[in-house]
């Protein structure tokens, strides 16, 4: 499959996680990327490991820092959520605000921030409390920053250690590596070969993936 130029292709399980794809597109430059690379593979992957060894390689010999951490996929409306100790040692990293919630709370991980975006954000501050599962969680506050790239994933939630352990046993797990590095043109080529890579080619089995690429644009 080809994916032409300013267009977004995605092979959606759910609405939200592409079953074995990739995209990459120049809106989503600048601000709109935390990373310059964000990898994303659900739980039972089965090229999971031998993708974040082609993604390992790329990198090695660089001062790459690399950010890991796991969310939730709970429901087909492009829910996700992580958990509070998950978020505040992402939070010290990044330097973000940190949180302390109840079980019965949660705070919206906005998906665009910036003050361009300030109705959105409006919108999300009018929101109560959060339906997950069979639970009716209160809305404590929302965050100042996005942690994913722009529009990802429609709701993006912190919960309690307690409730995320609670609503994991019937959700995805999605593991979510982000990479910062220096674009010199001999890593940008590096990391445009992995667009290339059969691991991460759409065609090749049951994989369930995103790679997502702030400095390649994939062409006809």
């Amino acid at each position: 499959m080809k994916i032409s130029k300013n267009k977004i292709i995605s092979l959606v399980l759910g609405v939200t996680v592409l079953a074995g794809g990739f995209f990459s597109f120049k809106a989503f430059m600048g601000e709109n990327y935390p990373y310059r690379l964000v990898y994303i593979s659900e739980k039972g992957n089965p090229n999971e490991k031998l993708q974040k060894e082609a993604i390992n390689k790329v990198f090695k010999g660089t001062d790459m820092k690399e950010t890991n951490f796991d969310m939730l996929e709970v429901d087909d409306k492009g829910t996700v959520v992580i958990d509070q100790t998950e978020y505040n040692k992402l939070a010290k990293e990044k330097n973000l605000k940190e949180v302390n919630l109840t079980d019965d709370e949660t705070m919206i991980i906005p998906r665009y921030d910036g003050l361009k975006n300030k109705k959105y954000l409006d919108e999300q501050k009018e929101k109560k409390e959060f339906k997950v599962k069979d639970m009716t969680l209160k809305v404590k506050g929302v965050l100042n920053n996005k942690i994913l790239i722009t529009g990802l994933f429609k709701n993006q939630l912190v919960v309690s250690d307690k409730t995320y352990d609670k609503i994991s046993r019937d959700s995805k797990t999605l593991d979510i590596s982000g990479y910062n590095y220096e674009a010199n043109t001999d890593i940008k080529n590096k990391v445009a070969s992995l667009f290339k890579n059969k691991l991460f080619s759409i065609s090749e089995g049951d994989r369930l993936f995103y790679l997502i690429g702030k400095d390649n644009l994939i062409e006809n």
